[in-house]
């Protein structure tokens, strides 16, 4: 019964198969290298600006401001403030909608004017609370953004915030560096 049972337990055993010397040569090439930040500002920069059409196309948000190389649109964006900081300024109020794109824990951007505002805001353009009224800032810090795109999602309000935006613009006019 022992010799029954141990022939059970090693005979049956699956055993892997062994590569052969041709197949061992075979194995999967190493990843690609990342390219480094200053070769992805440059593939940026050789797409040259192009119009705010491109808010409609960025599918992917970095988690850190000025992470470049998730999404070409952004990247495009982000490395020439100067081409499109007006029309960014322009569709701050712009509510068409466009796909989804993921914005932080819970927050999606669903609009052009909220990509607009996004962009300006990641290329440190416009100070984030100076159109926010008092007691909404009050209730972002016990409710984070989730206080301020509450409050921003009525119509009125985004009219209102807008129009301060693009006030806070205009009193500015301040030069940016890229």
């Amino acid at each position: 019964m022992a010799l029954l049972c141990s022939m059970i337990s090693t005979g049956c055993a699956r055993r892997e198969p062994v590569a052969s010397e041709g197949e061992a040569r075979r194995t999967a090439p190493p990843p690609p290298r990342m390219p480094s930040a200053s070769e992805l500002r440059a593939n940026a920069l050789a797409l040259g600006a192009g119009d705010c059409g491109d808010l409609k196309r960025i599918r992917h948000l970095v988690p850190k401001a000025g992470q470049l190389g998730q999404d070409p649109y952004y990247d495009r964006i982000y490395v020439h403030p100067v081409e499109y900081r007006s029309c960014l300024i322009e569709r701050i109020p712009d509510a068409t909608s466009i796909p989804a794109v993921h914005g932080g824990p819970g927050l999606q951007i669903t609009n052009v004017g909220d990509m607009a505002y996004h962009m300006l805001d990641d290329m440190h353009l416009v100070p984030p609370n100076d159109c926010t009224p008092t007691d909404v800032r009050k209730d972002m810090e016990t409710q984070g953004a989730f206080a301020f795109h509450h409050w921003r999602d009525d119509p009125a309000n985004r009219r209102a915030w807008a129009n301060c935006i693009q006030r806070h613009f205009a009193a500015q006019r301040q030069d940016i560096a890229p």
